[in-house]
């Protein structure tokens, strides 16, 4: 209940995945938030060292947004704390964790949603969900009826792909339209969901 206006205006404005793309808001906002704070808050960045940072995919996305300084100052507390309390055995990652509720609660909504027969209308006519998001919303269907609908919503939003990846084989990247040149990184999406484009 508490994204249903959010998974609303996104399942009708999107090609993607819903659910990654508020995702991926959420970590950019998260990560932008984070390098701003870590530049001056010494608290911040020992605890951030305490916990080992952040998990690869995160660390990779911090060190893209935030400029070199705000970089060097957090790896001088994490390095420092580490020589000085041997800290960071173990990767807490906050941005995850962060976003693993969000996650939760986005796949909660968007299954009870899809008990609604003017939201599945929606939902069939979108781009659809990644195949990891289509999995955790199968197991939280409270009907096989609806699992089952899941799983062929799915193939024929997939098979709506098809025309511009078939074109995309002969078509130049400039004589290709805006369809036609995302077509391939909705498809990958599908697979892997938001990590396959990263901030």
């Amino acid at each position: 209940m508490e994204y249903d206006d959010l998974l609303h205006r996104t399942v009708q404005s999107e090609a993607r995945c819903p659910l990654c793309v508020l995702m991926e808001d959420r970590e950019f906002e998260v990560i932008s938030q984070l390098q701003y704070t870590v530049t001056r808050d010494e608290a911040v960045r020992r605890s951030i060292a305490h916990e080992g940072g952040f998990c690869d995919f995160h660390f990779r996305q911090f060190r893209k947004i935030a400029n070199s300084e705000t970089n060097a100052i957090l790896l001088i507390t994490m390095v420092n704390e580490y020589v000085r309390h041997r800290w960071a055995t173990n990767i807490t990652c906050r941005i995850c964790a962060d976003i693993a509720r969000l996650e939760k609660g986005l796949l909660d909504d968007l299954a009870r949603l899809l008990h609604l027969v003017a939201f599945r209308h929606l939902f069939a006519e979108s781009g659809g969900v990644c195949l990891g998001h289509l999995s955790s919303l199968q197991e939280r269907c409270k009907s096989d009826e609806l699992a089952m609908w899941l799983g062929e919503t799915q193939i024929r939003q997939m098979e709506r792909l098809m025309p511009d990846l078939v074109a995309m084989r002969t078509l130049s990247y400039f004589d290709a339209t805006h369809s036609q040149r995302s077509c391939i990184v909705r498809v990958v999406e599908k697979y892997v969901g938001r990590k396959a484009l990263g901030l």
